[in-house]
């Protein structure tokens, strides 16, 4: 079976990755259809644990529209999510 370029040219990053604590990464772009992807991709791989940020139930539909499991991922959708408006706060 080819294997995508990109992923195999990271390869090599995933085994270091591995190795270290597993990182959270949050990705603000959650209803991107290549960063639902990557998400998806970076807990299969057990590189990092990964936050989309979006409304929840579109990141859903474009995740069950691609065929790809939200398993492992966190979501949080700012509409409703309780620490939004801390994080407001503070950075704004």
């Amino acid at each position: 079976e080819k294997q995508n370029p990109g992923r195999q040219m990271l390869q090599t990053h995933y085994g270091v990755a591995r190795l270290s604590d597993q990182k959270r990464i949050v990705l603000p772009e959650g209803t991107n259809e290549k960063v639902v992807k990557a998400a998806a991709l970076a807990v299969e791989e057990g590189i990092a644990h990964p936050i989309l940020i979006g409304r929840a139930e579109r990141i859903r539909a474009v995740a069950e529209r691609i065929d790809v499991s939200l398993a492992g991922i966190e979501v949080v959708d700012p509409e409703c999510d309780e620490r939004t408006a801390y994080f407001q706060k503070r950075y704004y």
